[in-house]
């Protein structure tokens, strides 16, 4: 998941509430957004294993468990 752009949060991928995010064995870089450029979790399960999130602006993931800021 590369060179996304959203007007909110959640430039590369968003899951909210009840929604269950795995992202593995994945990247998702140069993506921006207001929060969580590279991935924004908000009251949903939420976890990265395996995979390269960076570089993405402000920040690489919101609430996400196993993804570095």
């Amino acid at each position: 998941m590369h060179n996304n752009t959203a007007d909110g949060r959640g430039g590369g991928i968003r899951n909210l509430r009840n929604g269950t995010l795995t992202v593995d064995l994945s990247s998702v870089r140069f993506n921006s957004a207001s929060a969580g450029g590279g991935i924004f979790n908000f009251g949903g399960g939420a976890t990265v294993t395996r995979s390269i999130v960076r570089d993405n602006n402000p920040n690489n993931c919101v609430g996400v468990s196993g993804c570095s800021l």
